[in-house]
């Protein structure tokens, strides 16, 4: 049931089944901030504020032990901080807990579910550098939700019949590339890039200092609005470099499109928000030339394992200072991947590390020993970047004859994928038990926080708070 009249927010965001309330934050409306609707890692309204009085309302006269409170964020992954009472960057699980505090139930009551596969060592990290927190955690889970938009019996709700053209065509149907031993492949990788993150900044700087962009078809979509630092490594962008952005690819901007973004919901990446049951409106898969001209794709994920806000909108307060920030650990796997796992084709990651070891736990393969993936354990971000462009580079040196022969080599991989991906029934939903499964190995998960300040060296957040590059975006060190 939602809620009626002046409590009601847009779209039934917050609604209730049982003793379950259901908050999507799809919904989340803030007030008294300049862009109302927006959640990212900075300058977001609060969204405790938000729904507690929707939540008060639902509860009604309910035993409050009888409670269970799910929060949805699960087309992202970032931390979400909130202006209160003036102060700014306050963190997410301050938040979830000062809800669990004005609601007078515990913390366990309440399940925060995003897309971030580390948000257990987040939390756990968090709760170290937090004094006086409650004992007892909230709880955690990771939706990998963008699977779904590439896996059609999760889209559909209903298994295809090849043979049945009606079951094929219904809905979403969007058509994959095929896996063609007889691609032409003419150049060596694609790089599809449009918001202008750190890692993608640092990613397209390097293509270009090493020759590399003749090698690709690369496209950047959005030029910055401040030159200032673009990259993790805090260096300039040369004038030359950032002159030449934006690079379109296959938007024109010409065609009667607002903007790139109108263009990417409403063209490219439509059929992940508007289904349609016409068989003259089926989604068209607009990446099988790129695919079909390119042996493998590096992928710009999302996420690079860093919070983007230390370098943007933190101007006025000190991050060394702030536990979201010191505690932050962040992986999410997008529609960058799953796309390309659909149309059967080879990544390289620039991405939060143990992206591919997620992948493996998820049931994929990935292309290791034929392609050095040594960089997914890499911890120092400026370091990983660095080994993929070395890979990326010993690629563009072979010929021809040697990328085709590799491809050949990696074709069974990609049709396990393929095929995995496609006859997935379940979206995967990860809980901390899953977590303390397949994270065992990972080196980082037992790196301790001692008196507020993260002491090991290989520490991501350690390194750039340290580190001689950091400025803020008026190219000052801080």
């Amino acid at each position: 049931m939602g809620i009626e009249g002046d409590f009601r927010p847009p779209g039934d965001g917050i609604t209730r089944s049982d003793d379950i309330i259901n908050v999507d934050v799809l919904y989340f409306h803030a007030v008294g901030v300049a862009d109302p609707i927006g959640l990212g890692e900075v300058v977001s309204g609060d969204i405790a504020v938000w729904c507690l009085p929707w939540i008060q309302k639902l509860i009604n006269d309910t035993p409050l032990d009888q409670i269970q409170i799910n929060i949805l964020h699960n087309w992202e992954s970032n931390c979400i901080t909130s202006h209160v009472d003036g102060v700014e960057n306050v963190g997410l699980f301050d938040r979830l807990h000062w809800l669990a505090d004005q609601l007078n139930i515990n913390p366990s009551q309440i399940t925060w579910i995003n897309g971030n596969f580390k948000i257990w060592k987040h939390y756990d990290h968090w709760r170290e550098l937090t004094p006086n927190v409650h004992k007892d955690s909230i709880n955690l889970k990771c939706m990998i939700y963008l699977l779904k938009n590439y896996a059609p019996i999760l889209y559909n709700g209903f298994e295809l019949d090849e043979d049945d053209d009606n079951s094929f065509n219904h809905y979403s149907y969007l058509e994959n590339s095929k896996i063609d031993p007889n691609r032409p492949m003419e150049y060596v990788y694609n790089c599809l890039n449009r918001v202008p993150r750190k890692a993608r900044m640092s990613l397209y700087k390097r293509l270009a200092e090493n020759d590399l962009i003749k090698y690709g078809l690369v496209s950047f979509n959005e030029r910055p609005s401040n030159k200032g630092v673009m990259g993790i490594d805090g260096d300039y962008m040369s004038d030359e470099l950032y002159n030449n952005l934006p690079i379109y690819l296959d938007f024109n901007p010409t065609d009667d499109y607002a903007n790139v973004n109108e263009w990417i919901l409403t063209k490219i990446n439509r059929h992940q928000y508007e289904r349609s049951d016409n068989e003259t409106d089926k989604h068209i898969n607009h990446f099988n030339n790129i695919i079909n001209n390119s042996f493998i794709t590096v992928v710009p994920e999302t996420e690079y394992g860093i919070p983007e806000s230390l370098f943007y909108n933190n101007l006025h307060a000190d991050p060394i200072d702030n536990t979201t920030y010191l505690s932050y650990h962040n992986g999410f796997i997008t529609e960058k991947t799953f796309r390309h796992i659909r149309d059967g084709h080879p990544m390289l990651w620039v991405s939060a590390p143990y992206t591919c070891d997620m992948l493996h736990y998820l049931g994929f393969k990935t292309f290791n020993p034929i392609i050095n993936e040594s960089y997914d354990r890499e911890l120092d971000p400026i370091k990983r970047l660095d080994m993929v462009t070395d890979e990326l580079k010993r690629l563009c040196n072979l010929t021809q004859q040697e990328r085709v022969a590799m491809y050949h080599e990696l074709i069974p991989i990609l049709e396990h994928n393929q095929q995995h991906l496609l006859n997935m029934k379940e979206i995967p939903l990860l809980t901390r038990d899953d977590w303390e499964i397949y994270a065992k190995d990972w080196k980082f998960l037992n790196l301790p926080a001692t008196d507020g300040i993260i002491q090991q060296q290989n520490d991501p957040i350690k390194t750039f708070i340290n580190s001689t590059h950091f400025y803020d975006m008026s190219g000052n060190k801080r």
